[in-house]
């Protein structure tokens, strides 16, 4: 008789145990929930901010060249993309001192071509670059 009422208690003192646990898992997940909602809100507003109509206009003020159709301007060819096709090449760095035409086209903005700064064309959008050395 004792075995059996040692069994129940013990039993009974799991089951006790058990919900407590449960309780705090479900009061701790609770709080992680709530710490959740209130991460992705405070996420959500800097998004609306940084994507805000003022702020994408600061972003489009910033990244126009301050002086365009320079090459010897090395914020110009900072901007610089593969991919950028003739006119946006002109557009930021200007026209180039030679024009070097075959299975690439080379154009270099000074009398020292390759060892100078240049833009390489492949299939008429920029491939690579060799930007002008700081002064």
């Amino acid at each position: 008789m004792k075995s059996v009422f040692h069994s129940v208690l013990m039993s009974l003192a799991l089951i006790v145990f058990s919900i407590q646990a449960g309780a705090a898992d479900d009061s701790s997940m609770q709080q992680q929930i709530q710490d959740l909602k209130t991460r992705v809100l405070e996420l959500e507003r800097r998004l609306n901010v940084l994507e805000s109509p003022e702020m994408m206009k600061v972003i489009e003020q910033a990244s126009e060249p301050t002086n365009p159709g320079h090459s010897d301007d090395l914020s110009n060819w900072n901007r610089l993309n593969v991919g950028y096709n003739y006119d946006e090449v002109k557009e930021l760095l200007g026209e180039p001192v030679r024009i070097k035409k075959g299975g690439m086209e080379f154009w270099f903005y000074s009398d020292q071509e390759l060892d100078g700064p240049f833009v390489k064309f492949l299939f008429r959008k920029v491939n690579s670059w060799v930007a002008p050395t700081g002064k």
